[in-house]
Formats: C-alpha cells, structure tokens, sequence
C-alpha cells in the first residue's frame, strides 16, 4: 500500500494537456485577443519601420531623463495638461533598449494589451461567450488605422486613458454586479485617479462608471467600499492636485481657455460628419480626402444600425440608473453611457473640434461592441444570417485593413500639415543622423516636428531649438557647432529661403546638404573649429579659450602686463564682425 502511494503521488498528474481547465485557458477568447492584438500590431509597426514622431520623442526625451534621475515631470513637457505617467512606465524600457523608438513602441503595446485584456474581460461580462463576443473582439484586434495606429503611439495619455478607461469600466461593473469589496473599490479609485492626472480624455470613463455605481445598491449601500474608492481616487490624481495648488491653479486655466469652446454645434457636426467616418476607416485621417465615397455609405448605415442594437440591448440596464437598485444588469449601459459621455465632452471642448480624430477613439470603446452585436446577432439566426454576418464582417475587415495598408507607409508617421505640404519625414533618419555626426553638428535649428525626434534618436548627441523643453536653449549656447534644418516644402522651404537670403546679405559663407526630405544649412564662419589654433605668450592651453565650454577657461596664470599677448589662427581668411569675451569669476 504505500509503495503504491509513494508511486502515486510521484506520478505526474494526466491532465497536463488534456484537462479541460487547461483546454479552457488555451481556448479562453481573452487570451486570443491579446496575443492576437499583438500580432496585429506588431505587423504595423514592422510595416512603418516603428518610426516616431517628435510628440513621442518628447515621451521617449522625458523617460531618458526619469532614467538618468535627470528629472521627475508632472506634466508632458511644456505643458500644465497631460500627466507624464507614459514617460515613468517607459524609462524602464528605455534605459534597458536604449533611446531609440522601439522602446516607445513597446511601451505603447504594453498599453494596448492592456486595454485588449480589459475589453475582453468586459465584453464576455456583456455578451457572455455568445457570438456578439467574438465579433466584438475581433473588430478591437483588427481594428481601421485610427485605432491601430494610436494603440501603438506614446503621445501624452491616448493609449494610456484607453487602457485605464477600460479597466475603470471593468471593475465598476465587477463592482456594482458582483459585491463591492473594498479592494477593488480602492483599486478603482487609485486608476480614475491616474486617469485624472492623465488626460481630460479619461472624463466620459469616470462619468458612465460614476453614474453605473451610483445606480447600484450592492456598492452605495457598502461605506467602506466608497470611501476606498474616493481615498483611491485622491492618491492617484495627487500629482495634479499638488501641482494646481502650488500654480494657481494652471491647468484649469489651460483647458477651460481659449475661443470656441462653446460651439456646440460646429463640434457635433464636426464629430459625426469628420471624425465618424474616419474612425470607421471610410475616410483616411489626412486631407484633401473629406467627401465620403459611395463605398462608405453601407458601412455608415451599418453602424447606424448597431447603435440602435447596442441601445436596446441596454435599455433595462439604462432604465436602473434612474433609481438605485439590485436588479441584475448586463453592464452594456457603460458601453452606451461612455459614448455619451464623450458627445458631451465633444459639444464643449476641443476633443469635438480636432482635425484629426485622436480624441475621438473613445467611441471605439462603443463601435466595436455595437457593431459586434449586430453581426452576432445576425449569426444566431440561422445558416442564411451566418451566411449575411460572415459576408458584411468580411467586407468591414477589407475596409480596416485598406485603411492601413491602402496608403503610402510613411502617412501614419507623419504630422498632418507634413501631408498637406506634400512633404513627409522619412521612416529612418539614420543617415541624416551620420551627417550630423560627420559635420560635428551638436546643435540644431530645426522645427519642433523634426527636431525632438532627431534629440531623442540621437541620445541628446544634438540638442534643438526652439522647443517645448526649456532648458534645450541654455544647453543649445554651448554647443560647438550649429546647423539649421528645413523640410523640403511648404512654410519651411520659405523660411530656408529668408535664412539663405540673409546669409548672403552678411556675406556669411555656407553649405548645403539635400537629404531626403530635408535641406541642411552648415555656415562657414570660421567652423569647424577642429582646424582653429590658438597659442600664447603665457598661461593654460590656448584652445580653452574658443572651445565653447563654459566649465573650461583660458587663463594668463600670472597678472596682466604689457608684453602678453594671444593668438587664434582660424584656419584661413575670415571676416570678423565682432569678438565677445566672457570673463571668467574669481
């Protein structure tokens, strides 16, 4: 007997492959989401060479120095708006990767497999393992350029507020259906507090699961729970209280300033009739394209169509909120009330005036759902209503994956007035980076749209004005050598005229250097200094005295007396407007 329980417990157990737990994780839709969400992504990002742009590089410039302990920002550079929590969970990626875009990206997909994970975990809460679930997932994994491409950005809190919206709705659903206990009510409040410091754009998430829990008896009726969420909600949102009390209260100022933001009806129009038909991939998210074409009609009736679908599967959920109560909900009303939520946001801020839709992926979190139901709905019907469902889904998917790969691959890359100028960034500016490196250029007249990104990639080997980060400008005074760069087009292309222009007024020799996309200006006047050569009657080396080092200086070592003299050989004839000394102290 016990020779035969020793063997027993010594054998593994036979359910290792075949048990259906583990048959249930490996066919779990959760799981297939995420890893399909990455998969999707990652063929993106393969395709756009994980290019960046600068509002990423100031993410990727804000981790490096988090890193290097340089700084601790509350805020996206240059801003009082936008909490800097993208920048603290990519230092670690970038000070392991290095400063360069692929740890930006990474960063960004951990955020999107976030917010796929959560959707998912939602969405089967919704709909149950019905087929509306799968459809749903399916249209969030391969999803039309504007949900793609901002899913894999790092640009201040856009993939962030969606991940942190979601997990919002998830427990606050978890919370108000299954029991408030007060960890997860604490654990909610701690990320709609993050959600606050992070983006205004986080509201409509705050909102539905605000009004979701206040309708529901199982978490109002728990104390404990509620003040573990609103303690929760304190702590995460205090880098933007301390900061609002400490500076008069400037984010405020920042987001309830400026014209227009009253015009409620300029901004619906311009949410349904611009942003609606690009979030559905019908349109491409630059001009001049803005008519929608015959095509895009059917798709725009569809979700149409869905709307209404998701508005009725919700209705008994939308009829709770009036009172507080127990009745059991499927949750879909928090699909539906973060959509509203948004429409309101829209009406009276800019997220409803935007050229580009970026505010607008929000509505993601109702379309996908809503256009899941519809199909799924369809499915259950029958073989002809699988047959009509496969079709139209088919046809959607053609739809999402034209609006990705039906253009030029450097377009998502690229700053919109970029397109309108006909002129883009190219995918990999490694060769514009050897020049730099080759000219000896360490400081960069550049504009911001190019200049963050060449400060990030380089590792602050350049350093560009003007810029959003402050102290670039005190750094740029010391640089030994500087250039400008100008795109090949539009507003810059005059700008680089006016400069060649004054050059030559002052007789200031230059060179130039076309790259792709960009013309380079190195001015001759007496650079590189490399072939300058000082000498002295007496004292230290005479080339400290023209190195543009501020912490090394040229000194006499001795008092001052007649007989002493300095020399700097420029390397050949040079007309000399002015010298400027600056005198050392003590």
């Amino acid at each position: 007997m016990n020779s035969s329980a020793s063997e027993a417990k010594a054998s593994p157990p036979s359910q290792d492959l075949d048990s259906p737990r583990l048959r249930a994780r490996w066919t779990s839709p959760v799981l297939w989401a995420v890893l399909a969400t990455l998969v999707w992504r990652l063929a993106f990002l393969l395709w756009t060479g994980f290019a960046i742009e600068s509002d990423e590089a100031v993410i990727g410039l804000m981790a490096k120095h988090i890193g290097e302990l340089r700084e601790f920002p509350v805020w996206y550079y240059g801003q009082e708006y936008m909490g800097a929590l993208e920048a603290y969970v990519a230092a670690p990626f970038v000070k392991l990767f290095g400063s360069n875009a692929v740890s930006l990206k990474l960063t960004a997909l951990a955020f999107a497999l976030v917010f796929a994970w959560a959707s998912a975990l939602f969405a089967q809460q919704v709909f149950g393992k019905r087929p509306a679930l799968f459809f749903t997932l399916a249209y969030l994994v391969a999803g039309p350029l504007i949900l793609t491409l901002w899913t894999v950005k790092l640009r201040g809190g856009f993939v962030s507020t969606l991940a942190i919206g979601q997990l919002v709705l998830l427990l606050a659903l978890r919370l108000g259906t299954r029991g408030a206990s007060v960890r997860g009510a604490g654990a909610l409040g701690l990320l709609a507090g993050l959600g606050v410091w992070m983006n205004p754009l986080v509201a409509p998430f705050l909102g539905a699961a605000g009004l979701f829990l206040v309708g529901r008896r199982q978490f109002i009726a728990r104390r404990a729970a509620v003040a573990a969420c609103l303690g929760g909600a304190l702590l995460g949102s205090a880098p933007f209280w301390i900061y609002n009390l400490r500076h008069s209260w400037g984010t405020f100022r920042v987001l309830l300033g400026g014209e227009g933001n009253f015009d409620v009806g300029k901004h619906l129009v311009t949410t349904f009739e611009d942003h609606l038909p690009v979030l559905l991939g019908v349109l491409p998210p630059w001009p001049p394209e803005r008519a929608v074409p015959l095509w895009g009609w059917p798709l725009l009736v569809l979700f149409a169509l869905a709307s209404l679908a998701l508005l009725w599967h919700a209705r008994r959920g939308l009829a709770g909120l009036v009172l507080p109560s127990y009745r059991p909900t499927n949750g879909a009303e928090l699909y539906v009330l973060t959509a509203l939520g948004f429409l309101v946001c829209a009406m009276f801020t800019r997220f409803g005036a935007e050229p580009e839709p970026r505010y607008a992926i929000v509505l993601y979190v109702f379309l996908a759902p809503a256009l899941g139901l519809l199909f799924g709905s369809l499915w259950e019907r029958g073989r002809p209503g699988r047959l009509v469902s496969a079709l139209a889904f088919a046809g959607v998917l053609v739809v999402n994956t034209g609006s990705i790969y039906g253009f030029d691959r450097r377009l998502p890359t690229q700053p919109l007035f970029n397109i309108r100028d006909g002129v883009v960034n190219p995918l990999d500016q490694s060769p514009l980076y050897r020049v730099l490196e080759q000219e000896g250029i360490d400081g960069l007249n550049a504009e911001y749209w190019m200049g963050y990104r060449i400060a990030y990639e380089t590792g602050e080997r350049v350093v560009t004005v003007p810029g959003r980060y402050g102290p670039y400008t005190d750094l740029f005074r010391k640089t030994r050598r500087q250039a400008w760069l100008f795109r090949d087009g539009g507003v810059p292309l005059r700008q680089r005229r006016a400069l060649l222009a004054e050059l030559d007024s002052l007789a200031i020799p230059f060179r130039e250097k076309a790259l792709e996309s960009y013309w380079l200006i190195l001015p001759d006047t007496g650079i590189p200094r490399e072939r300058w050569q000082g000498s002295s009657s007496t004292g230290t080396e005479a080339n400290l005295a023209f190195d543009r080092d501020h912490s090394s200086r040229w000194t006499t070592g001795s008092a001052q007396q007649p007989g002493q003299w300095l020399e700097v050989d420029l390397g050949g004839p040079r007309t000399v407007e002015r010298i400027s000394v600056l005198f050392g102290q003590g």
